[in-house]
C-alpha cells in the first residue's frame, strides 16, 4: 500500500481508527521557531476532544521525534496518536512511555476497503489548506513513453508543484523558485535556490527514460557545466559516512546511483554530474492523474526541505564551508 492511500481511506474512512471519530483537517500546520510543521490529521473524538494523529505504514524511530515536535510547539490540548499497520517493539514502547496513543490497524481490512473505494470520487478529496489557488484537472493517459498527453501530465505537475511552494514559503526553510526548466530531452527540473547555500540548489526532477520517478533533490554546486567538485565528492562522502542515520531520517533505504537492485522509492547520493542527494518517489503515471497526488508530492517535498536543512547546516560546519 502507498502512503498516500492509506491517508485517502483513512480520512474517507476514520472509523478505521476509533469509532466516533470525524476528520477535521489534513497537514494541519505547526509553527516552530524556524519553520512549519505538518501533522497528518486533526481530528475530533467521539467526545469532542481533539487528536492530532501521524500516519505510518511502518512505525520506525523517528517517529517519536516527530510526535514529539508536535506537542511541543503546539499550543492546543488534546490527544497525540500514531497509526501505523506495524511499530517498531522499541518504538511503540517509547511511545506509550511518553504519554502518546498508538493504533495498530489491520493491513488486509484496509486493502480491502481501499479496493472497494477506488472509484468513489470523495476517496480523492483533501481536507486540507496546502493548496489554496489551483485547479486540479485530470487527464487521459496513453500507453506510449511521453505521448503528447502524457507531457501535458507532467508540465501540469511540475508547474502546479511551483505554485504550491511559491504560495507556502513559510515550509520551504528559505528556499524559493528560482526557475522551471524543461529541456529537449523530456527532463524537467523545478530549481529552488537559498541565501543560506548560494551554490546549491533543491531539485525536483523526473525524465523519460523513467517517468515514473520522480527525484526530491539538494545538489551541491549546482551547475548543468561542470561535473563532480571535491564539495560534491565531500558531500557524498558525509553522507555515506552516515549511512545508517540518514536512513532513519528519511526512513528509506540508501544507495549509490549506480548502484543495481535498488528499492523503488528509496534514498540515492551520487557526486556525478548536476545531481546529489535524492529522495526517489516512485509512482505510475496513472497515480499523478489522481486529483490530490500533486498535493501529496508537495507534502513530501516540505518534509524532505525539514530534514535536509539540518543535514547540509552540519555538512557545511563538519568541512567549514562558508554559506
Amino acid at each position: 500500500m502507498l502512503e498516500e492511500d492509506l491517508k485517502r481511506i483513512v480520512c474517507l474512512h476514520p472509523e478505521i481508527i476509533e469509532d466516533g471519530l470525524k476528520v477535521e483537517q489534513e497537514e494541519y500546520p505547526i509553527k516552530a521557531d524556524r519553520t512549519t510543521y505538518r501533522c497528518d490529521l486533526k481530528c475530533k473524538d467521539k467526545n469532542d476532544k481533539t487528536v492530532f494523529i501521524e500516519l505510518k505504514l511502518n512505525a520506525g524511530k523517528n517517529v517519536v521525534y516527530q510526535i514529539a515536535k508536535y506537542k511541543t510547539f503546539l499550543k492546543e490540548s488534546g490527544r497525540y496518536m500514531v497509526v501505523a499497520f506495524e511499530f517498531d517493539d522499541e518504538t511503540e514502547k517509547v511511545l506509550k512511555v511518553l504519554g502518546f496513543e498508538t493504533r495498530k490497524i489491520n493491513l488486509m481490512e484496509v486493502e480491502k476497503l481501499l479496493n472497494k473505494e477506488r472509484n468513489n470520487p470523495k476517496l480523492y478529496q483533501r481536507k486540507s489548506n496546502l493548496i489554496k489557488n489551483v485547479n486540479i484537472k485530470t487527464m487521459e493517459l496513453t500507453h506510449s513513453l511521453y505521448s503528447n498527453e502524457e507531457k501535458e501530465i507532467v508540465k501540469f505537475f511540475m508547474n502546479t508543484l511551483k505554485q504550491i511552494v511559491e504560495e507556502n514559503m513559510e515550509l520551504t526553510m528559505g528556499f524559493e523558485v528560482e526557475d522551471l526548466d524543461i529541456r529537449k530531452k523530456d527532463e524537467y527540473r523545478l530549481l529552488l535556490k537559498s541565501s543560506e547555500f548560494p551554490s546549491d540548489r533543491l531539485v525536483v526532477y523526473n525524465r523519460a527514460r523513467k517517468r515514473e520517478e520522480i527525484h526530491l533533490m539538494f545538489v551541491p554546486d549546482f551547475s548543468f557545466n561542470t561535473g563532480s567538485t571535491d564539495k560534491k565528492k565531500h558531500f557524498e562522502e558525509f553522507i555515506i559516512e552516515r549511512k545508517e542515520i540518514i536512513e532513519e531520517i528519511f526512513d528509506l533505504p540508501l544507495f549509490k546511483a549506480r548502484q543495481k537492485n535498488k528499492l523503488d522509492n528509496r534514498l540515492e547520493i551520487t557526486c556525478q554530474a548536476w545531481k546529489g542527494f535524492s529522495r526517489v518517489y516512485v509512482r505510475d503515471l496513472m497515480n499523478w492523474n489522481h486529483p490530490d497526488f500533486i498535493e501529496m508530492v508537495s507534502r513530501s517535498l516540505f518534509d524532505f526541505i525539514e530534514s535536509i536543512v539540518p543535514i547540509v547546516r552540519d555538512f557545511y560546519n563538519t568541512y567549514n564551508l562558508k554559506s
